[in-house]
């Protein structure tokens, strides 16, 4: 329109808020799945810890079983290296002959050979309890705990019922369920509508400027009011169902293997609480076994210190002492690791 610089600037903005008021369900439901995703999480952990526990648990008592079974071979060595001193008092006396000191040197180097397998034995399950408990090989281990049978464990009382009630990986099993659940509900928000609160805030500045006369400088600012907006589904339903569907089947699986894991234990529990009184039993025989053998070991060594038996006579009485003993030891054995399964059941084990 005339000569000279014209300009015109502006500078608008728009804030826009938007809160979402109802979908279904779908905000909550997503809030209360990342809560027992995380309670489940924690479950498995535990489940995880006990189970290294139990390891942890056998490997030590089987280093405890071992070092028991050694302690029965130096007595098997001391007692055949006494009869082979014996028999070596009694040839010079000329109440033996050769072959019988011969004889219980053979045996008295038979049970020292066994006693050095023995202690092979000992250092594989210390390398074994080293491995389970991460510790360094090198550094001694200290087995402070005995076979010694206790009173029986609190897990055996009421062992099925704190099984339902205790047990980690059933407790884990039960938040997976719940979390399909969830699942199946967040997939039906999908079909429900989304009301949306909408407000929007606009600016804007401006400034205009025309040859040979000063700037003019302007604003204006327009405040919308709130409006609600709703949406639904209308092209997506079949796609939505089917997830659906899915969910619900994954659902049913869930439940159902928790059902037959909830049997299993509680079959386990049933066994392991029958085979605790059994194997109670079988610690008791073995030890009036022992308590028998050891008699049966000193009126044998009168026998044959008396001229009254042989040697052949005497070592069965010893093997069978000594395997009165080992017998003992396994039996404790396995009354240990009954309690250790019957604790991991109720989630009793640190």
């Amino acid at each position: 329109f005339g000569g000279g610089f014209n300009g015109h600037n502006s500078l608008t903005g728009v804030l826009w808020v938007i809160w979402l008021i109802y979908t279904g369900g779908g905000v909550g439901g997503a809030g209360n799945r990342l809560d027992a995703l995380a309670r489940q999480a924690g479950l498995d952990t535990r489940v995880a810890g006990q189970q290294v526990s139990r390891t942890i648990t056998a490997a030590y008592y089987r280093a405890v079983l071992e070092v028991g079974r050694l302690v029965v071979r130096a007595e098997g060595v001391s007692l055949s290296k006494a009869r082979r001193v014996d028999l070596g008092v009694q040839e010079r006396l000329g109440k033996a002959s050769l072959f019988d000191v011969l004889q219980a040197e053979n045996l008295w180097l038979t049970d020292s050979t066994t006693y050095l397998q023995q202690e092979i034995e000992v250092q594989q399950a210390y390398n074994q309890l080293h491995v389970a408990i991460g510790w360094n090989r090198f550094d001694p281990l200290t087995l402070t705990d005995s076979l010694t049978p206790a009173p029986q464990p609190p897990a055996f009382a009421n062992l099925a019922g704190k099984l339902l009630s205790l047990n980690p990986d059933l407790q884990s099993r039960r938040v997976g369920v719940t979390v399909a659940n969830t699942a199946v509900r967040l997939q039906q928000t999908a079909l429900a509508p989304a009301l949306r609160l909408n407000v929007s805030v606009y600016q804007s500045f401006t400034d205009t400027k025309f040859a040979d006369s000063p700037g003019i400088s302007g604003q204006a600012t327009n405040l919308l009011l709130p409006g609600l907006s709703l949406t639904m589904p209308l092209l997506r339903g079949g796609d939505i169902r089917r997830a659906i569907r899915q969910s619900e089947l994954e659902r049913t699986l869930l439940e159902t293997a928790g059902k037959g894991q909830e049997r299993r234990y509680l079959a386990e529990a049933d066994l392991l609480a029958r085979s605790y009184q059994t194997q109670t039993r079988i610690v008791a025989l073995s030890v009036a076994l022992v308590s028998n053998a050891a008699r049966s070991l000193v009126i044998a060594r009168n026998r044959l210190q008396g001229g009254f038996s042989n040697l052949l006579e005497y070592r069965s009485v010893q093997l069978a002492y000594t395997e009165a003993q080992l017998n003992r030891l396994a039996a404790l054995y396995q009354l240990k690791l009954i309690e250790t399964a019957a604790q991991q059941l109720v989630g009793g084990l640190n």
